[in-house]
């Protein structure tokens, strides 16, 4: 091997031996210091001071529409319905290419693709 080859190869061995020290020794001494700031990574439990918020209410948006002349079906949220379904109080009286017309009571909506049933 030729002796500048040599003496970079050494260099860069020198390099890596003090990187390697200074991470270990950085790693000891945060092991060292801070303990109780660990846990097991074995344990599945929450933190003690970790408090759980409560799952949030799914929006009722259609997501998409099934078309088939025959049995048209929607996706309203998480569920798949047709005609004469129920979603969130609301009944399903038709669905289109181009929407889902609800009905509750009296009043009648036209649900667009991305648009949520009304809360109200």
């Amino acid at each position: 091997m030729p002796p500048e080859r040599r003496n970079r190869t050494r260099q860069w061995i020198a390099c890596l031996t003090a990187t390697a020290s200074y991470w270990a020794l950085s790693t000891a001494s945060a092991l060292a210091n801070s303990t109780e700031d660990l846990r097991d990574p074995f344990m599945f439990e929450p933190l003690p001071h970790a408090v759980a918020a409560p799952a949030p209410r799914p929006l009722q948006t259609l997501v998409g529409i099934l078309w088939d002349a025959a049995h048209p079906l929607a996706i309203i949220g998480d569920q798949t319905v047709g005609v004469g379904d129920t979603v969130s109080g609301w009944q399903v009286t038709r669905i289109q290419q181009n929407g889902v017309e609800i009905q509750r009571g009296d009043r009648h909506e036209l649900l667009a693709p991305g648009s949520s049933i009304p809360s109200d």
